[in-house]
């Protein structure tokens, strides 16, 4: 399986994730209750994530991600951390190895990282 949508599930935890998804990689998991990413670390062939309108509420829990290889887009509006001033430069901070471009909708990350 490459591609899973567990959208509008009202999914709060992801425990196990990594066992039951496999080498997943593009998840969406938008519209749940998700406030903590940890076991998405799990998912190394993991290359884009959607985790709009959910409860993530700090830079630290998104820090979290940076240990995925490929990752290369993230899409994390309509959270409580999209709130929080500056909170997309401090995400770049976060990825710095992968700066490219930042603008006021997402963050670019080089060569392929990707926030909104």
């Amino acid at each position: 399986m490459e591609v899973l949508n567990l959208s509008f599930n009202r999914i709060s935890s992801l425990e196990n994730i990594h066992i039951n998804v496999g080498n997943i990689q593009v998840l969406s998991l938008r519209h749940n209750q998700i406030s903590k990413v940890e076991d998405l670390v799990k998912l190394y062939s993991l290359v884009k994530l959607d985790l709009s309108h959910n409860l993530i509420g700090s830079v630290t829990e998104v820090s979290k991600l940076h240990s995925l290889p490929l990752l290369n887009s993230i899409w994390l509006s309509q959270n409580p951390i999209d709130t929080l001033k500056n909170y997309r430069w401090k995400i770049l901070k976060i990825f710095s190895i992968r700066t490219y471009n930042v603008s006021h909708h997402n963050i670019l990350f080089w060569p392929k990282m990707k926030v909104c």
